[in-house]
Parts: C-alpha cells; sequence; structure tokens
C-alpha cells in the first residue's frame, strides 16, 4: 500500500471515531423499571408501556408514586391524592405550581366531595376549619357543617376507616 492510500484510509477511520464519539459518550441511566442501561433522554419501553394515560389522576404531583386515595387534600374544589401525607405540606406551599403541572400533564381532577351529602362539591362555597378547607355543594351544607363539624367529620373518618378495613380483606383474598 503506498503512503497516500495510508494516509487517507487513516484519515478515513480517524474522522468516523470524531463522528461517533458523541454518540458512543452519551450519558447511560439505569431504567428503574427492568434496570437496562438507558441513553440520557430516552424512555424505557416497559417505562412506556407502564405510564398512566392522560386522565384521572393515578400518579401523585410531588413524587410521582402511585395514589394513596386515603390520603388527599381539596383544593378549589378539586380532590388531589397523594402517595403519602408528607407530599400535602410540600403541596400546600406551592399549590399552583402543582395544579399547573397536572394540568399541563392532562391529569383530569375528581371534584372535592360535600362533607354533608357526599355529592361534588361546588368550589365557589367553602369554610376552612381548624387549617383545613372543606367544600360544600351548597350554602344550606355548609351551614349544617358549621352547626355542627364533628358530626361530619367522625361520618368522613368513618368512611375512610371502612374503605381501609375493605382493602384489607381484598388484600387478604388476594393472598
Amino acid at each position: 500500500m503506498d503512503k497516500k492510500k495510508g494516509i487517507t484510509i487513516f484519515a478515513s477511520l480517524f474522522l468516523g471515531m470524531l463522528m461517533a464519539a458523541p454518540l458512543l459518550a452519551q450519558e447511560k441511566t439505569a431504567c428503574e423499571q427492568c434496570s437496562q442501561g438507558m441513553a440520557a433522554g430516552t424512555v424505557c419501553q416497559e417505562d412506556q408501556m407502564n405510564a398512566p394515560e392522560k386522565g384521572n389522576q393515578a400518579l401523585c404531583p410531588i413524587m410521582g408514586n402511585q395514589i394513596n386515595k386515603e390520603v388527599y387534600v381539596d383544593f378549589q374544589g378539586k380532590r388531589i391524592y397523594f402517595c403519602c401525607k408528607g407530599c400535602i405540606a410540600t403541596f400546600n406551599k406551592e399549590p399552583e405550581k402543582y395544579m399547573k403541572k397536572m394540568k399541563d400533564e392532562g391529569v383530569v381532577l375528581a371534584s372535592a366531595v360535600c362533607p354533608v351529602t357526599g355529592e361534588a362539591a361546588n368550589p365557589e362555597i367553602f369554610i376552612e376549619h381548624e387549617g383545613t378547607k372543606y367544600y360544600f355543594c351548597c350554602e344550606d351544607c355548609k351551614k349544617k357543617f358549621q352547626a355542627d363539624p364533628d358530626t361530619y367529620l367522625q361520618k368522613d373518618m368513618q368512611e375512610k376507616s371502612e374503605s381501609h378495613v375493605m382493602h384489607e380483606k381484598q388484600d387478604a383474598k388476594q393472598k
């Protein structure tokens, strides 16, 4: 092989390596679901398959974990669920930030429920009781609650407790 051909081949290989280097040097991250190495900025197929569809809230707006239907706050007439009680405090510091995040992600929030009737609440009718906002379907329910909040709060706690027992029974059947 003559010297010119050798230099040409070497230069071609060198340029090819220079062009490929950025692709080969991409940072690799581990997929949380399957532990496969993924190039930064890409999404694992398993993550895509398990991602919740746009619609009803399935993930905590703070941590991104599955929601716990027993951990929620009512904000502006909407019920926002969280994975744990710690996320409520974070949400309460910047609620508009997380509401916007959920809206941008296409999350549809459930209407808050009137503690008196169990019907969908009106975001315009609410009171604050012991640091928590309660939304009502009508002014009459708001007045009933104000007259005897303990009755309605105990009813809500009893329903949550019954719901928890039902979940425990279902879990026990599945085991």
